[in-house]
């Protein structure tokens, strides 16, 4: 089955049905026609004879539409209510712009109705059309000035810096795109990796259904304004494309020269952090643990919990005070384990937290997100403290808690294993 992407929606409803007595007389049906069409947009023209009671959709979906049930399974699998009733409508007869195309597309649109019970209802119509040539030609704005400024921290993340400067008094929109040297090498022309980036840059979120939201995105500027983007090590040029209010391209741009990003360095701490380390929980429990590099100054994985050398769990670093992070998480969709009494097991791998309730037996909870962070002391040792508590039916706290490994089998069924109740305290090992 291909995969449809709606790229722009508009005249969405789900309020009122028709009335039985009108589809007893007449089937409502519907019909689209999209006219007026150029490079980045189109007009559609909606009708039914249904009456202005009667709320439906129209949606834009990229490539010729094969199957059309599907395509607006899709949408509606997609679209939230509250997206739904932000476009409501109920005209018999509606007019309205299809914008931020791409040229040289072929695009299918689709008209449908839904009553109050979220149930379609008529015959859906449909026009399949292709937008025309762009003519815009790709021109240096000299009032532009762009230059990467090189690796820097912001907000206490590691960034490249890229600065865009403005002459004089310009309210020309403009964003950013950056790619590698081999993507950029991939455009025949200026003018084609000004549309690619324009077409990315709005379709970013691919199920906004506000299509003016990018009007508003912090990404658009107007003014001189410094941009901040994570990129891995490799060779970069970065653009300033200009950008009309109706998602059509100015033709102006400025790129930088190609430029190279290293890895970004890694701070004191998050290097003594990678290596091998004993975990010691309030029960007096020992488990030895190896940290490694996810996203530097970010994240690291750490590997030998429950006894799982290959699998690891993710923790957040905060480089500004050095603090740990655990979250109950998903650590495998699928995974067998063999465990010490010879069994094996599959299943879904997850951590969560754990408890002993009053009965002493061990329990599992997944209302909680965060499970513990962990604190650098002085004599370089970290402690994870409790940050939960489990409150029970009739007002009974529990502070006995801890985190653990379930596996949830297919039949059901869960296995819980690798409890560590808190505090816990790491200390790094020694030859």
């Amino acid at each position: 089955m291909k995969f449809f992407k709606i790229i722009s929606i508009s005249l969405f409803c789900i309020l009122l049905s028709c009335s039985k007595a009108k589809e007893d007389i007449e089937p409502v049906a519907f019909h689209a026609e999209v006219t007026d069409i150029e490079a980045y947009s189109a007009k559609a023209t909606i009708t039914h004879n249904a009456t202005n009671r009667d709320p439906y959709y129209g949606i834009v979906v990229e490539g010729e539409v094969s199957d059309v049930s599907y395509a607006i399974d899709y949408f509606l699998e997609s679209a939230t209510d509250e997206e739904l009733k932000a476009h409501l409508h109920y005209q018999r007869k509606s007019v309205f712009a299809l914008n931020q195309l791409a040229p040289e597309k072929t695009y299918t649109f689709i008209a449908f109705g839904m009553n109050d019970k979220k149930k379609l209802y008529g015959t859906p119509a449909v026009a399949i059309f292709e937008t025309t040539k762009s003519d815009f030609k790709a021109s240096v704005n000299p009032n532009w000035k762009i230059e990467y400024k090189g690796p820097t921290v912001y907000n206490n993340n590691d960034y490249s810096l890229i600065t865009v400067s403005v002459i004089g008094d310009v309210e020309e929109r403009f964003f950013l795109a950056t790619y590698t040297v081999e993507k950029a090498k991939t455009f025949n022309t200026m003018e084609e990796l000004i549309m690619t980036s324009i077409y990315d840059f709005i379709h970013q979120k691919e199920n906004d259904i506000n299509v003016d939201y990018w009007l508003e995105d912090s990404g658009v500027r107007t003014k001189g304004t410094n941009f901040y983007r994570y990129l891995t090590e490799g060779n970069y040029i970065s653009y300033a494309i200009g950008i009309n209010t109706d998602g059509s391209p100015t033709g102006h741009y400025v790129k930088t020269p190609a430029y190279h990003v290293d890895k970004y360095p890694a701070d004191e701490m998050y290097v003594y952090l990678l290596g091998e380390w004993i975990i010691t929980d309030n029960k007096g429990k020992t488990l030895n643990v190896t940290f490694a590099e996810k996203t530097v100054n970010k994240s690291l994985l750490m590997y030998g919990f429950g006894g799982l050398q290959k699998q690891a769990v993710v923790i957040a670093y905060n480089r500004s005070d050095s603090t740990l992070t655990i979250d109950a998480q998903t650590v495998t969709d699928n995974i067998s384990i063999k465990f010490s009494d010879g069994t094996t097991e599959t299943g879904k791998l997850s951590l969560t937290g754990a408890y002993y309730n009053k009965e002493s037996k061990l329990k599992q909870t997944t209302s909680v997100t965060t499970l513990t962070k962990g604190t650098p002391g002085q004599d370089g040792a970290f402690t994870f403290e409790t940050n939960f508590y489990i409150t029970l039916e009739d007002g009974t706290k529990l502070y006995d808690t801890g985190m653990m490994y379930v596996l949830k089998k297919t039949d059901g069924t869960s296995t819980m294993f690798g409890v560590r109740m808190f505090p816990l305290t790491m200390h790094k090992k020694t030859e």
